[in-house]
C-alpha cells in the first residue's frame, strides 16, 4: 500500500482503537502469522507486490488460522467483491475511507472471526 492510502487507514484504524501490525508483502503477512497465531482481522490490499490477496486468504485458510479477511480497494468492483466473498473473505473497503464504514466493517469482520472461532472450538470439544 501506498505510504499516503496506509498512514489514511491506520490512522482510522487508531480511531476505532484497533492495534495494527502493519506489513507490505504476501511473505512479511506470512511471517506475521507465525509469530502472531491469534491475528482475528487481516485487512488486505488487492494487489501486493509478491501476490495478491487471495495469496494471504489462501495461506490463513491451509494453515488453519481463523481470521476474517477485508479487502481494500483504490475503487469499488462488483467483480472483486463476488470473489472475495465466494473464496471466503469478508467484505471489501473501498477508497476514500469514511470512519463510519471503517468501523462497520471491520468491527462486523471481527466479531464474524470471534463467532466462528467460537463455534469451531465448540465443535472440536464436543468431537
Amino acid at each position: 500500500m501506498q505510504p499516503e492510502r496506509r498512514a489514511t487507514l491506520l490512522q482510522a484504524l487508531r480511531v476505532l482503537d484497533i492495534e495494527t501490525l502493519a506489513v507490505s508483502t504476501c511473505a512479511e503477512a506470512r511471517s506475521l502469522f507465525q509469530i502472531s497465531p491469534g491475528v482475528e482481522l487481516v485487512l488486505t490490499e488487492v494487489s501486493l507486490h509478491d501476490g495478491n490477496w487471495s495469496d494471504v486468504l489462501r495461506h490463513l485458510v491451509d494453515n488453519g488460522i481463523e481470521a476474517s479477511v477485508v479487502v481494500s480497494s483504490q475503487r469499488p468492483d462488483e467483480h472483486l467483491f463476488s470473489e472475495v466473498i465466494w473464496r471466503g473473505g469478508y467484505d471489501v473497503l473501498v477508497e476514500p475511507y469514511e470512519k463510519a464504514e471503517v468501523r462497520q466493517i471491520l468491527e462486523g469482520a471481527l466479531r464474524a472471526a470471534q463467532r466462528n472461532a467460537f463455534v469451531n472450538q465448540s465443535m472440536r470439544a464436543s468431537n
